[in-house]
């Protein structure tokens, strides 16, 4: 219900200590990347953060620890007024985080393209258009931002959690031609209910 792959798991101890077993999976070309949400967070903001921040804007009756779930506050929002208030509350705390985060680049790129990143309405293609924008600007420099390092691994198939296309827009940077794939988890009558963009 929730669609998680599996359990959430905390990590006792010193830290990670299978570097060399990954670095020989990657290698034999047995190695999935699964990407989180935790990943871009620098650049969109922190969803428990965001959550915190709808929670007071709307005086949500939810349990304190019901108020970090954003996803769980996109629902409440979206069965008490409406999905399409939902988006619009989520896609305007995303832009002002990017907006607030990124000024001086936003500001630049929008001086090499001709347009004003900053005070462009907020509405439908402007978070994906800014997220395009700041991945682009980060990679270019930084060669060691962390999508540009997946897409030189020579790995075949990965799974994200994300809703951005950076992974994506790596990968054809550097030379790739990725092709995604939506995975729908909601079924009617045993098919899966296509969710989003019409994929080639």
């Amino acid at each position: 219900k929730t669609g998680r792959l599996w359990p959430s798991a905390q990590v006792d101890g010193p830290g990670f200590d299978r570097w060399d077993a990954l670095v020989s999976d990657i290698a034999n070309d047995q190695c999935v990347p699964v990407l989180g949400p935790g990943l871009v967070e620098s650049a969109l903001g922190s969803r428990r953060e965001m959550a915190r921040a709808w929670a007071e804007r709307h005086e949500f009756p939810l349990a304190p620890r019901d108020r970090d779930d954003l996803a769980q506050l996109a629902q409440y929002l979206a069965y008490r007024q409406s999905k399409n208030l939902a988006i619009d509350e989520l896609r305007r705390l995303l832009v002002v985080h990017m907006r607030n985060t990124y000024r001086g680049e936003l500001e630049e790129i929008g001086a090499r393209l001709g347009r004003d990143l900053l005070n462009q309405p907020i509405n439908k293609g402007i978070c994906n258009e800014l997220i395009m924008q700041i991945g682009q600007e980060q990679r270019r420099r930084d060669p060691h931002d962390v999508h540009c390092v997946l897409a030189q691994l020579p790995v075949r198939v990965f799974i994200t959690a994300n809703r951005d296309n950076l992974l994506g827009d790596a990968l054809r940077e550097a030379g790739r031609t990725p092709r995604v794939l939506l995975c729908n988890w909601i079924l009617r009558n045993d098919a899966p209910v296509p969710i989003g963009p019409r994929l080639p």
